[in-house]
């Protein structure tokens, strides 16, 4: 198998799980904590309450607000407007988790080019509305999240502009599209026998 095929495989792997709602990771994966990490949290923070296992959220949702015609086609479902409402900080999963989140997207979309991207800000030139980029939505600084007001907001989901675009094995330099994740750049350079060296904590 060719190193662009296994990427291929790599990639497609990644984005065919469904990211959890109010939680890391994704649906149907767990990572169990392990027993002297819980006799640490009994110790120092007290007895645990019930777990959150419950993965149901509200499906009714402010209608979205009128927008311009956009070249893309776009998503009004509740869970892709709830996903893109906020990243991977603690904040922002008790925010999902207790279901308060304070505002969400009108619609999320999903371009496959630049020049899409450049379509899609100049039918919202001069209209007042907020265009989010998403690269992976793993942002802990609130960077992605839908801010609360009356401006109609996008949310502009970079995944299918995601994977390795050049890399250079003499000087090191790799360019990756705007929707790659952490663990996607790994793989990509593993498999040249290179790794990036930073993992922070929006891995």
């Amino acid at each position: 198998m060719s190193q662009s095929v296994e990427f291929s495989a790599i990639l497609a792997k990644m984005h065919e799980r469904t990211r959890r709602l109010g939680g890391w990771g994704f649906e149907g994966e767990t990572v169990e904590p392990s027993p002297r990490m819980l006799d640490w949290l009994r110790s120092n923070v007290g007895a645990p309450g019930p777990a959150v296992r419950d993965n149901s959220f509200p499906v009714t949702l402010p209608e979205p607000r009128p927008l311009p015609r956009l070249p893309i086609a776009v998503e009004t479902t509740a869970r892709d407007r709830l996903l893109h409402a906020r990243g991977q900080g603690l904040i922002d999963i008790i925010r999902l988790r207790s279901r308060t989140v304070p505002a969400v997207p009108d619609v999320v979309v999903r371009p496959s080019t630049a020049e899409e991207i450049t379509a899609i800000f100049a039918a919202c030139r001069g209209t007042g509305i907020a265009v989010i980029p998403w690269g992976g939505g793993t942002s802990v600084t609130g960077g992605v999240n839908a801010p609360v007001g009356d401006r109609p907001v996008i949310s502009l989901d970079l995944e299918r502009m995601s994977g390795l675009q050049d890399f250079d094995p003499v000087s090191g330099l790799a360019v990756f599209g705007p929707g790659t994740t952490g663990p996607e750049v790994e793989a990509a350079l593993a498999e040249r026998g290179f790794t990036l060296g930073h993992f922070p904590q929006s891995w």
